[in-house]
């Protein structure tokens, strides 16, 4: 199963661990554009994502044409934003199969 995960800070990372540990599910995360993913004493999706080798995108937005075709093609079930700085517009959840939390 496909799912997307957007956002940043504890709850968008306690979030991931969660759906890594499901068996034959890949990742997508989206990336706020503000995390940089540097400082130490603050949660960073950015920086965990590097740490467990996941595939990341930072899109200046996620609503972009460009961005929602790569989307498309992932083919997510499940959308889950966690604090995501960004708007969803309809396309953006209209690309999920199953489920936009």
């Amino acid at each position: 199963m496909n799912v997307i995960i957007l956002g940043n800070n504890k709850l968008s990372i306690e979030v991931t661990r969660i759906v890594l540990s499901e068996k034959d599910v890949s990742p997508l995360i989206i990336l706020n554009d503000n995390d940089l993913g540097l400082e130490e004493n603050r949660f960073s999706l950015k920086r965990f994502a590097r740490e467990q080798n996941l595939f990341a995108i930072q899109p200046k937005s996620v609503n972009a044409q460009s961005v929602l075709d790569s989307l498309a093609r992932f083919q997510p079930s499940l959308m889950i934003s966690c604090s995501y700085a960004r708007i969803l517009k309809e396309p953006a959840i209209s690309v999920v199969k199953k489920r936009c939390i």
